[in-house]
């Protein structure tokens, strides 16, 4: 961009984008283990701020692969493109097996669901059906991560605030929404416009929660409007 030049938000961030699948295609090419690497969350949706949103991308890889590759891959990523960062995804725990990486605070049948509103970057291309907890219907979706957010909050939240599980609360509200309309994109944009009387509230404290900066003194504040939610959905 010449000096003095500005750019519009949306040419900024595609251009972004663009920097993102060329960096995360180099990096899948690199290496064998990932087979394949998508982009997903907010930097698909007009949620995403170019000033303070992290690139979130994700890599299937290979059952063997060693965890701590993904700390490597996002000091690279980090140096490359600040705040592109990616998590790893196993093949066992989108079949059923036990959790491991991102499926320890994402509902691997979640993540799942959501497949279908994620970029392809580089590798195979993977549609939710060729996992075993991509077949399962929304109601079971729903019951499978109401139970991870309940796990969450009792093990994040009571030792130090963590926003995972209030990110779990939010998609959890996103899916009993989902319920009642098609198939879309989950935006924490629509959270607050697409609620029921029995998400309103909680929508809104998350709302504003995440506006805050997630500060555990405010999550512990709605703690209990938070468990009572879980138990009652």
């Amino acid at each position: 961009m010449k000096e003095g030049v500005e750019i519009s938000r949306d040419v900024l961030i595609e251009n972004i984008k663009a920097k993102a699948v060329e960096i995360l295609t180099e990096v899948q090419q690199e290496y064998s283990q990932l087979q394949a690497i998508y982009l997903w969350g907010s930097v698909l949706t007009d949620d995403f701020d170019p000033e303070s949103s992290d690139i979130d991308s994700i890599a299937f890889v290979d059952e063997d692969t060693d965890p701590e590759l993904k700390g490597q891959l996002n000091n690279r990523l980090g140096q490359a493109l600040p705040k592109l960062r990616i998590n790893l995804l196993y093949p066992s725990a989108l079949n059923g097996e036990a959790p491991k990486a991102i499926t320890r605070f994402v509902s691997a049948e979640s993540l799942l669901y959501d497949l279908p509103n994620w970029r392809h970057v580089a590798g195979k291309v993977f549609d939710k059906t060729d996992f075993a907890l991509g077949k399962v219907d929304l109601e079971s979706v729903i019951d499978d991560v109401r139970t991870n957010v309940r796990n969450l909050m009792e093990r994040r939240i009571k030792e130090d605030g963590e926003k995972y599980p209030i990110k779990g609360l939010a998609r959890l509200c996103y899916l009993i929404h989902q319920r009642n309309m098609p198939f879309k994109v989950f935006r924490y944009g629509d959270l607050i416009a697409d609620s029921t009387d029995e998400t309103r509230e909680v929508c809104e404290k998350i709302m504003m929660i995440k506006r805050a900066g997630y500060p555990k003194g405010l999550i512990m504040d709605n703690l209990s409007l938070f468990t009572d939610f879980l138990k009652e959905v």
